[in-house]
């Protein structure tokens, strides 16, 4: 597989980049969930993939097109406006990813849409998805409500019964920024349904 250089205020994250690697074909469909202004989606397109990239704002679908036009990637990478909670899609997608949005959500909205991005997955077909894990000793009333605890998404997947390729995760950071508590750790998934 070829490798891609965004420019560098765009590189995609680097547990998107280790997965491509994983991702043995050409061409695949996939859907980026919460891919914000596209930096994982537009990285997927040059690799030869055709990406449908959801994101909840307006304002980031259009910074994502001209992303999308500035690295010639139209028609491989089109942005949709929606929200991950309820994505009401009718396609199903070889490849879907979600990355770092779950805390963005309550716990049980993560679930359920964890659930419904299972559903739009062809069999066969794999989630690289990644979301801030925290430990109950550091948790607090929000971030408690919002992060994954240490192993909760890996066994979100091996309940569904699905293959999992890789599981990492780190160790739970918390420090203080800005008056407010914020959560550095992150659990990274692929798995294949």
């Amino acid at each position: 597989m070829m490798s891609v250089e965004l420019p560098l205020s765009f590189p995609p994250s680097p547990f998107v980049r280790e997965a491509a690697g994983i991702l043995q074909h050409e061409s695949l469909t996939i859907l980026d969930a919460g891919a914000c202004t596209g930096r994982n989606s537009v990285y997927m397109a040059q690799l030869g993939h055709r990406v449908v990239a959801l994101t909840s704002e307006k304002s980031e679908a259009l910074a994502g097109a001209q992303l999308v036009r500035s690295m010639s990637v139209e028609g491989d990478c089109n942005f949709v406006v929606g929200d991950i909670r309820r994505l009401g899609l009718a396609a199903v997608f070889d490849v879907v990813m979600a990355n770092e949005v779950f805390h963005m959500m309550t716990k049980q909205q993560s679930y359920a849409s964890l659930a419904e991005l299972r559903g739009l997955t062809k069999p066969g077909g794999v989630h690289v998805v990644s979301g801030y894990v925290v430990s109950p000793r550091e948790a607090n009333e929000q971030n408690g409500r919002h992060c994954f605890r240490p192993q909760e998404l890996l066994n979100n997947y091996q309940d569904a019964d699905w293959q999992i390729v890789t599981y990492q995760e780190d160790p739970s950071r918390v420090f203080e920024h800005g008056g407010r508590q914020r959560v550095d750790s992150l659990a990274r998934i692929v798995a294949i349904k």
